[in-house]
């Protein structure tokens, strides 16, 4: 089949560091298409599901990548990494920083609902979390103009980091906090959750709960990533990267490039 074809050149290239053509992707023209090539890759790699990420979250990033609307993906528990720890990415896969929230849930939340309401989110929380997301893209050429290749591409998820449990303020006062990317102690980028296309990072959640195409319950301990708050910065080899939440927290990790 097409599309174990597609999935197989994709797993390939992420164990390898390696990257594919285009055209490899050609017949990824639709999202079923796009999120079947995904459920493909976990089933190639047997990987276990750490968290998922929400892409495509504010319109600069939907022109860049080529789509009209977000998209999600499952990231590899083996992709999941603690605070303040170094994360080795190809430089072949061109990797980009970006900063944002991301919950921690405490109750599952099973695919197949369309129905899921603000209170069913809210009480599927378990914590809020600063996190770092490193973008890796396995095609040539990047992310730029990439369109449903991006989704099938684990959503060009590298990596993920996860801080310790925000102390301050409450979920629902998200949107006031201050976000800034710093790389090597130089602040980069800064913004909040209100340049997300939803009025709440708790939005995404709810989002990606009732997506009618994510075929995989989401798991109490997995993590949500609900979308950039400073947009994307491009990395170096030993670029020491730092995600600054005010009074809340901060999340770190040192880059290895290989």
């Amino acid at each position: 089949m097409a599309r174990t074809i597609e999935a197989e050149k994709l797993s390939h290239a992420r164990k390898t560091g390696r990257i594919i053509a285009r055209s490899d992707l050609a017949r990824v023209v639709a999202p079923t298409v796009a999120y079947e090539v995904q459920d493909e890759i976990l089933k190639s790699v047997g990987g276990r599901v750490g968290a998922w990420k929400i892409g495509g979250t504010a319109a600069p990033a939907l022109k860049t990548i080529g789509l009209d609307a977000p998209f999600f993906s499952p990231v590899l528990s083996t992709s999941v990494f603690n605070n303040d720890t170094d994360v080795a990415i190809a430089e072949i896969h061109k990797p980009l920083a970006e900063v944002e929230f991301a919950f921690r849930l405490k109750g599952d939340l099973v695919a197949g609902r369309s129905d899921y309401s603000p209170d069913d989110i809210r009480a599927a929380v378990g914590s809020v979390h600063p996190s770092l997301e490193i973008v890796a893209c396995r095609v040539e050429g990047g992310v730029a103009g990439l369109g449903m290749g991006a989704i099938a591409d684990l959503g060009v998820n590298g990596a993920v980091v996860i801080g310790e449990e925000l102390s301050a303020p409450s979920i629902a006062h998200l949107t006031s906090v201050p976000v800034k990317l710093a790389v090597n102690d130089k602040i980069e980028a800064a913004g909040t959750a209100k340049q997300l296309v939803w009025d709440h990072p708790s939005d995404a959640l709810m989002w990606l709960a009732n997506h009618p195409l994510r075929s995989r319950d989401l798991r109490a301990g997995e993590y949500i990533l609900t979308g950039t708050c400073t947009g994307v910065r491009p990395l170096e080899n030993s670029d020491q990267i730092r995600g600054d939440f005010g009074a809340g927290g901060t999340v770190a990790c040192r880059i290895r490039l290989v």
